[in-house]
């Protein structure tokens, strides 16, 4: 006999791109940015000065200047006139230029002291897929780490994008647009948001954890547990980690921490908030429920709502009306009263599509439905690929960072360089999305 569910349709998101005008909108990315701007251009900005260092293999020389032509001067309709004129910028420019004599790890760690000298706002750093993928031993997780601790925002660009011949090629009008709003991002601004305007939720928490086990064989695991925090449009606000623990208390003490410190930081800089929505993946643990409880005993009126998503499952769900025979993304199917699937991924217009929904539960009092939007929406603002991903942010943000932490530990564990991981974010990059 077959079963009947509440399905529906969720409502598309829409770029916004201007923070005092709401019907700034596109929904293409380099477009908006092209004709706009970025969300934040018509408020006060502290950095539209911004100086770069380049760093790369001098055999790869041509490579780099093809990318720097690109990200000063414009490549294409796509992105036009470049870096100053795309995000609104006062001034833009390739200050230093750090040339290396190979492409092995210690090279590029004995880079790292010139890149502090040169003190400029942001590292692009040219690596190759092959050293990104040498383990403990890769310069990508090492410099990546080293200038995190030294509280410098870096990027990272993969050589074998810009070149035709590679398997690995993207065509640079369509690179240039996600390597720029990563950039921008980590000057501390904010490229894009989404236009929910009618979002009951003030606050929504990504929860992540990086457990490491030390050594080859055996060795004691490490957990880290981390909270990033998010405006119910997506808009970046802050980063906050545990330190690294074998014991299950202190890492659950720390945690329902950082998760309460997060709302605390959100009073004191916005308002008392009304709707917090807390994201975990693959499980809500105690550390979620301890800190919604000392939450809505803090704040009066405060609703918290703990949101469980997965992607771990059986379940596929298929449209055999549709020659793809993949749904439409955005279907919303509720299967009880605090559950059902979101499906992010779908027919897609620019990316490979993917049978799998999000499984979602929820413990609070907010409307799961609401929920299930939040979720789909944030799958539209993750600033490393304008098309957006099949996971939310809050979700796909907390591998990123969970991949950094656990590399880090091992150059660290392997005495490649001395990485403080309870300290590896330096208070200076807490407030941007240093992890992009």
């Amino acid at each position: 006999m077959p079963v009947q569910f509440h399905a529906e349709q969720l409502d598309s998101p829409t770029h916004r791109f201007d923070y005092t005008n709401p019907s700034i909108t596109n929904s293409n990315v380099g477009k908006g940015l092209g004709r706009n701007g970025p969300f934040d251009s018509s408020t006060s900005r502290d950095f539209t000065d911004a100086t770069f260092t380049l760093v790369y293999p001098a055999s790869w020389r041509s490579d780099t200047e093809r990318f720097q032509d690109a990200l000063i001067n414009g490549h294409s309709s796509y992105y036009p006139n470049g870096f100053k004129s795309f995000f609104r910028m006062d001034s833009v420019s390739v200050a230093n230029t750090i040339e290396l004599d190979d492409t092995d790890l210690d090279t590029y760690v004995d880079a790292v002291s010139d890149i502090q000298a040169a003190d400029d706002n942001l590292a692009i750093v040219f690596v190759s897929d092959e050293m990104r993928n040498r383990g403990y031993r890769s310069p990508y997780w090492a410099v990546k780490a080293l200038l995190t601790q030294a509280g410098i925002p870096s990027q990272m660009v993969l050589v074998d994008k810009l070149r035709q011949q590679s398997s690995y090629h993207v065509p640079l009008k369509y690179l240039i647009v996600n390597i720029v709003s990563q950039i921008y991002a980590k000057l501390g601004g904010t490229p894009w948001v989404i236009h929910r305007p009618r979002s009951p939720v003030d606050l929504i928490i990504g929860v992540g954890k990086s457990e490491y086990r030390a050594g080859r064989i055996g060795g004691t695991t490490r957990t880290l547990g981390f909270a990033a925090a998010y405006q119910s449009n997506g808009a970046f606000l802050w980063f906050d980690s545990t330190q690294a623990t074998t014991s299950y208390d202190s890492f659950n003490d720390q945690l329902t921490g950082s998760i309460v410190e997060a709302a605390e930081k959100y009073a004191q800089q916005e308002n008392a908030p009304e709707h917090i929505v807390v994201h975990s993946y693959k499980r809500i643990g105690p550390a979620e429920r301890d800190a919604q409880e000392r939450l809505e005993d803090e704040f009066d009126g405060l609703d918290v709502t703990l949101a469980h998503l997965n992607d771990s499952h059986d379940f596929r769900i298929y449209d055999e009306r549709d020659q793809t025979g993949l749904s439409e993304r955005g279907l919303w199917i509720q299967t009880g009263g605090n559950k059902g699937f979101v499906m992010t991924g779908g027919r897609r217009n620019f990316r490979p599509g993917s049978p799998v929904p999000i499984e979602l539960e929820v413990e609070g009092s907010l409307e799961i439905g609401e929920v299930a939007q939040g979720i789909y929406d944030l799958c539209s603002v993750y600033w490393k690929d304008q098309f957006g991903s099949n996971m939310p942010i809050t979700i796909k943000y907390a591998e990123d960072i969970a991949g950094i932490i656990e590399n880090a530990q091992k150059v660290d564990d392997d005495g490649v360089s001395r990485i403080d991981t309870d300290r590896m974010v330096s208070p200076r990059l807490r407030d941007i999305p240093w992890f992009l």
